[in-house]
């Protein structure tokens, strides 16, 4: 019987850490519980993607070769920052770019609207260019950090830019640790049918993380907390 005042050895501390993974990897083979991710993803996608479409459409009528050569600022800035030449790319020229050609975009000094757009200019990439999704994650990674720092400054009211909207996702009783918490009672109830003596150890001095997952454009860590 779990005992909230009760302290834990380190031995049964990493036995509950153990035996708290084996049950996440169970999980995440589970039909609902890819059910949900994908869920999550639509709905990001949902989201974002007008929005990005909208950035696209104002950062065509920057990123002109037109401007692009008679600006000097504008074509250090490309010079410096090779991933602003995919805004408004042919997506089968950047579908038929080499895989090290993307190590060269680092996406550092680029501002939210221009990622926004790059990410708009993207095709879907094929299932065995690994490393051109990888850089969309990064890239979707990145927007999610920029809109976070956003939602952190104050609101200046003598500013005519637009408010950032940034997506969360819907309360919903089968979602995230809710699901997963739903999905441990299902198992917990298999292993003690199997097993009546069968239990699941656990630490109130700490609550693991057990597993991450990456989302369109962030990085979702899922935690058992009893």
């Amino acid at each position: 019987v779990f005992d909230e005042n009760a302290k834990y050895s380190d031995k049964e501390k990493e036995d509950a850490n153990i035996k708290y993974e084996k049950t996440f990897n169970e999980l995440t083979k589970t039909k609902e519980y890819k059910m949900e991710i994908k869920q999550l993803i639509d709905e990001k996608h949902k989201h974002n993607d007008p929005l990005n479409k909208e950035a696209l459409a104002r950062m065509l009528l920057i990123y002109t070769p037109d401007n692009i050569r008679n600006d000097p600022a504008l074509r250090n800035k490309v010079m410096k920052n090779q991933e602003l030449t995919l805004i408004g790319l042919d997506p089968k020229a950047i579908l038929a770019k080499h895989q090290n050609d993307f190590s060269q975009y680092l996406l550092r000094l680029t501002e939210l609207d221009e990622l926004r757009a790059i990410r708009a200019s993207l095709p879907t990439f094929r299932t065995d260019q690994k490393r051109q999704q990888e850089w969309v994650e990064t890239l979707e990674a990145r927007i999610e950090s920029l809109l976070n720092k956003s939602t952190l400054k104050p609101n200046n009211s003598l500013s005519k830019s637009a408010p950032i909207k940034s997506w969360k996702p819907k309360p919903a009783t089968n979602t995230g640790t809710d699901m997963f918490s739903e999905l441990l009672a299902k198992r917990k109830k298999l292993d003690e049918n199997g097993n009546p003596e069968a239990t699941v150890e656990k630490s109130n001095e700490v609550k693991p993380t057990i597993g991450r997952i990456k989302l369109d454009d962030s990085l979702v860590s899922l935690s058992l907390s009893g």
